[in-house]
């Protein structure tokens, strides 16, 4: 496993500095300053966030919050074969499941695509930060974040 630190630390910050949105997304009780904000309160806490990669009983899910595990992130080992922006973005995407967890006053997940129009739901705060943390991250960055992530035990 690998932790916080290592993996998200210095990175995500930085992502954060850009500043993502104004107003408020969908599906959220809060303003993307709040959300930053929690962002930032997560990344400077003392407990490490950590990656595991195993097994997921729905073969179509490529990460997943837990909160039986509530500093983990999980990545579908049969998922691996995706690109490493794709990755990349499905952690940032479940690092914001995981705050939003922690934040017991304010929520800023979405409901299940099964039941929500798509459209909606893509315009929630973990889609939109996936897919612009997975665009922020140069190509070095991302080469030292698959590396982490391909040593992990299995």
């Amino acid at each position: 496993m690998i932790n916080g630190e290592l993996l998200f630390r210095e990175h995500f910050v930085n992502f954060l500095d850009k500043s993502l949105e104004t107003g408020t997304p969908n599906y959220s009780s809060c303003s993307w300053n709040s959300i930053e904000d929690y962002l930032r309160d997560m990344m400077s806490s003392p407990e490490l966030i950590k990656v595991n990669i195993g097994e997921h009983w729905s073969k179509s899910n490529l990460a997943w919050f837990s909160p039986y595990m509530p500093y983990t992130i999980n990545l579908n080992v049969n998922k691996m074969y995706r690109t490493d922006q794709s990755i990349a973005g499905s952690i940032a995407h479940e690092f914001v499941h995981l705050v939003d967890f922690h934040v017991k006053h304010e929520s800023f997940g979405h409901p299940s695509m099964r039941f929500w129009r798509k459209t909606k739901v893509l315009n929630s705060a973990p889609y939109i930060v996936g897919k612009e943390f997975k665009t922020f991250l140069d190509s070095f960055q991302l080469v030292w974040l698959m590396q982490k992530l391909k040593n992990l035990d299995r």
